[in-house]
């Protein structure tokens, strides 16, 4: 796996962190989306 890879929630173990598990959902449904509704700017210098 390369540092800039991502495991899908579903290939992940579930975390004892309550709060862990629906961020990491619907992270990942941005991600697999384009990032929607990011800053023109941060598109550029962060994402690409």
């Amino acid at each position: 796996m390369e540092p800039n890879e991502f495991l899908h929630p579903e290939q992940r173990l579930p975390s004892k962190a309550y709060s862990a598990n629906e961020p990491r959902k619907t992270v990942i449904a941005w991600r697999e989306q384009g990032y929607p509704n990011v800053a023109d700017l941060c598109n550029l210098v962060v994402i690409k």
